[in-house]
């Protein structure tokens, strides 16, 4: 389970646009929403929905490898 959960997570990394992959790079390292909305200039709002939509595309590709 675990390898397919990195194969997964490995595919996602390589699909995200240039803001996604900011926002996870902070998010992994242990920022909050808080900080990088403040570190990327983005509101919160932002940063929570560009979360929502790695997390779907997440889900979908763990869906796929069922």
């Amino acid at each position: 389970d675990s390898v397919l959960l990195t194969e997964a997570t490995n595919r996602l990394l390589k699909r995200l646009d240039r803001r996604e992959s900011e926002v996870v790079a902070l998010v992994l390292a242990g920022r909050t929403v808080e900080q990088v909305s403040r570190e990327l200039r983005r509101t919160q709002r932002t940063v929570r929905r560009l979360l929502g939509r790695v997390r779907q595309q997440l889900e979908r590709l763990a869906g796929e490898m069922d």
